[in-house]
């Protein structure tokens, strides 16, 4: 299983410094937009613009309250979010019961996806914990409405160290995010963070919200330069600049846009990003790629081979 690493983050985690966030290795990042009919999170204009800026992946989030109107609460997001190319779909965040029965949660739960997905065109992104969901998000005849079934499920489950998969809600047969800590650390956040995975590599990832048929991923390496870097895949100069307009640093991600057809320069080959999984070791990942442990280790200046984490990345020539 290849799974990629992100965050969820509100004006709870206070002034983020995004290109940090990046550098650390985090892919994905879902920010809190709105709440109710009225509340926009202080934090969000400033977090869903330097989120893009910084390169990572975004999607929106809305804390749903099941005694406010659906149909005002999703006009509030839809006012205050706008949505971009390579953007995740937006998040309905489902916690809060107010003592409702299931079936009137679902019926207003569906108010709100379906005005979402009229005027985005996007079916929402479910948010939830297996508890919730199998107490006030089941139908009598068992699992999730009809209708739910074709919306992704970020799932919230926090578990011990070494648990490689959530537990799922009855009715439900994959999740696409998961929230397995609550109580992270990443450099550029000073508080505890959510720490989440994607259920996939970050090309598919990048396939989920369109930014992989133009661009590649590319980790920042010590002595890189955009000019060796442009070099060494053979594009313009002018165009990675454009793409990342920001100052590069070792572990920053980079996208690189395809060459033009008829370029001259010959892009390099046998270069990959792999993303540490939970229960990985250096010598099954050299194994995989048919390399050594000591070629590993060099490369990605990896000091003690025997210690790899969940997250890291390295660099396969």
């Amino acid at each position: 299983m290849t799974l990629t690493p992100g965050i969820d983050i509100s004006h709870w985690q206070g002034k983020i410094d995004w290109p940090r966030v990046q550098a650390a290795g985090k892919i994905f990042a879902f920010i809190k937009a709105t709440e109710s009919t009225t509340f926009v999170d202080p934090e969000f204009a400033n977090n869903w613009q330097q989120a893009k800026q910084a390169g990572l992946v975004r999607g929106a989030y809305h804390f749903f309250r099941p005694l406010a109107d659906p149909a005002r609460q999703a006009d509030l997001f839809l006012r205050t979010v706008t949505l971009e190319g390579g953007d995740l779909p937006p998040v309905l965040d489902l916690e809060i019961s107010n003592n409702l029965r299931a079936s009137t949660i679902i019926s207003k739960v569906e108010i709100w996806v379906k005005r979402i997905e009229e005027q985005t065109g996007k079916k929402a992104i479910i948010y939830s914990s297996p508890s919730f969901l199998n107490t006030y998000f089941q139908i009598p005849a068992g699992g999730p409405p009809l209708w739910a079934r074709d919306h992704m499920l970020w799932i919230a489950h926090w578990t011990a160290a070494g648990v490689q998969q959530p537990t799922l809600p009855r009715g439900w047969s994959t999740w696409v995010f998961w929230q397995y800590s609550s109580h992270g650390r990443v450099d550029g956040i000073r508080a505890e963070v959510d720490l989440n995975w994607f259920n996939g590599s970050v090309e598919q990832l990048y396939a989920l919200v369109g930014k992989d048929s133009q661009t590649q991923p590319y980790f920042v390496q010590e002595g890189d330069t955009l000019v060796s870097i442009s070099e060494h895949f053979g594009i313009e100069l002018r165009s990675l600049v454009e793409a990342n307009p920001n100052l590069i640093r070792p572990g920053m991600l980079l996208t690189i846009p395809k060459p033009p057809s008829g370029s001259r320069i010959a892009p390099a080959k046998g270069i990959a990003i792999y993303i540490v999984q939970p229960g990985d070791t250096l010598s099954a990942i050299a194994e995989r790629f048919d390399t050594t442990v000591e070629r590993l280790a060099l490369d990605n200046k990896v000091t003690d081979p025997a210690r790899i984490v969940a997250g890291q990345r390295l660099v396969i020539l």
